[in-house]
């Protein structure tokens, strides 16, 4: 499968209403991971259509919370813990978690901010550090 094909599918399934196209972009995700490279970057935007995708379902909390923290570990893994991206990702699924009540997840969250290394990192890095450790504060 060409990145060109997957992008379509993409495309195909964010243009389906609600999360209709989720489950197949799933089953996508899970056999170009079978088939490539783990910091492939198609790998990226079908992490970020799923959870795009998953946001649209408020029915289903779960399966959101699970996507974007598989999308937050595919950054933390493909791009580092300290990349912006991947601090980001942390610091909204916590957030996320938190308002929904999730909180496990929140915790994970957290603790991954708390322990990425920020040394020397730009402000905002400090910022979103700062966030991780009043809502883990809050989990303990």
């Amino acid at each position: 499968m060409t990145d060109d094909d997957i992008d379509h599918a993409i495309a195909s399934a964010l243009a389906q209403p609600g999360d209709a196209g989720l489950d197949g972009l799933d089953a996508l995700r899970e056999r170009v991971e079978r088939a490539r490279d783990a910091a492939d970057p198609v790998l990226g935007r079908l992490w970020d259509a799923l959870v795009r995708i998953a946001q649209r379902a408020g029915d289903r909390v779960d399966a959101q919370l699970a996507l974007a923290e598989g999308r937050v570990r595919w950054l933390q893994a493909a791009r580092g813990p300290t990349h912006p991206d991947t601090l980001d990702a942390w610091s909204d699924l916590g957030e996320t978690a938190d308002l929904e009540g999730a909180r496990d997840v929140a915790a994970r969250a957290w603790e991954a901010l708390v322990g990425a290394p920020v040394a020397g990192a730009p402000g905002p890095a400090h910022a979103r550090l700062s966030r991780a450790l009043r809502g883990f504060a809050g989990r303990r």
